[in-house]
């Protein structure tokens, strides 16, 4: 049966091999389990440690004034869940951000 790995220790595989540099050294770091194969599957290339990184802080008043006439004469709702190419590429920046 399949071992389900949980989102902290993904990020503390990822702290580990930043340190040790090996997958079969985080494996035996973590108490030997996950396998050292498993834990390749889940290294997140380019990762940065949680102490490296630089948090943005947002406030309300950054945010842009939100106008309801853009919802005016829309015909079919479902047809505002579509992505348009460069808001699919600010995704795929996005969750690079999200995920280092």
């Amino acid at each position: 049966m399949a071992r389900t790995i949980t989102n902290d220790q993904i990020i503390e595989m990822n702290e580990l091999y930043l340190k040790i540099k090996t997958y079969a050294g985080v494996s035996r770091a973590m108490g030997g389990s996950p396998s050292p194969t498993t834990v390749k599957k889940y290294i997140i290339p380019n990762y940065i440690s949680k102490e490296n990184r630089k948090m943005k802080v947002f406030h309300k008043d950054d945010l842009p004034e939100f106008a309801t006439e853009i919802f005016d004469g829309v015909d079919n709702w479902g047809d505002l869940c579509l992505l348009s190419k460069d808001e699919q590429e600010g995704i795929k920046e996005f969750w690079n951000e999200l995920t280092m």
